[in-house]
């Protein structure tokens, strides 16, 4: 089994969850698509919740008990989070690094996590753009794809 599937089934939800919304609100609010991806990843972990309602303290949580693979998921996770609704902000970054230096994890792991996502996301997105097929136009009646 893949060690990050391994790490997600023994995950602590709430403690999960707690990362996400402490990120979510670093800002000061959360977004729909925030709150969104909040509800799909506790709906997977089989945990109700609503991120409209949420105590921002991490203090009751002890990372200590969490693997090493778990905390870099988490990490991943909240970076995804925090770039979900396009704007990356810096307060959000600072709660990821935060979270980072808490869980043991170095700045420069962070950075490389952010820069796998960014490379990851352009290449879906060259991907798509490779595979879209436009509707012809006018002009193009009868040519399905344009070449």
């Amino acid at each position: 089994m893949d060690n990050s599937l391994l790490a997600f089934s023994q995950l602590d939800g709430v403690a999960y969850l707690q990362a996400l919304l402490s990120v979510a609100y670093a800002d000061g609010s959360i977004s729909i698509e925030e709150a969104q991806f909040i509800k799909e990843q506790a709906s997977s972990l089989g945990i109700a919740i609503n991120p409209y309602e949420y105590d921002s303290s991490l203090d009751s949580f002890d990372p200590s008990s969490l693997s090493v693979v778990t905390k870099k998921l988490v990490i991943r996770d909240c970076i995804t989070l925090a770039c979900i609704d396009k704007n990356y902000d810096e307060s959000e970054r600072v709660k990821i690094f935060s979270l980072a230096q808490r869980y043991g994890l170095s700045k420069e792991f962070v950075c490389g996590i952010e820069a796998w996502l960014k490379e990851y996301w352009e290449l879906i997105e060259r991907g798509k753009a490779l595979i879209e097929v436009d509707t012809p136009d006018s002009s193009q009646a009868g040519a399905p794809y344009r070449y």
